[in-house]
């Protein structure tokens, strides 16, 4: 079942990075006075989420300098997928 734009605002407030989640939250209110799709606005908020939680404590996205720090996430992404068996793929994808 997909997520609701409303619990992936919610979970703004778990980003640990204070910058992150203003940032984070100003992308949101400009996707959103700029009559983006709620579906838009929550497809964008769920990777920057990810990424700021990727980042962790200690890394803004101010600090971020080379697109290996961007991509770092997709390979980690990527590594996770090829590591898990294909049944366990098909249930996640399928919501079970």
């Amino acid at each position: 079942m997909p997520t609701k734009l409303t619990m992936t605002i919610s979970k703004i407030t778990c980003i640990q990075n204070s910058v992150n989640s203003e940032l984070v939250n100003n992308f949101y209110e400009y996707m959103k006075s700029n009559g983006a799709s709620e579906r838009h606005q929550n497809n964008n908020l769920k990777v920057v989420i990810a990424y700021a939680k990727f980042l962790g404590t200690d890394v803004s996205f101010y600090d971020i300098q080379k697109k290996e720090q961007i991509i770092g996430l997709g390979s980690l992404k990527w590594l996770r997928i090829k590591s898990k068996p294909a049944a366990t793929l098909v249930s996640n994808s399928l919501g079970l």
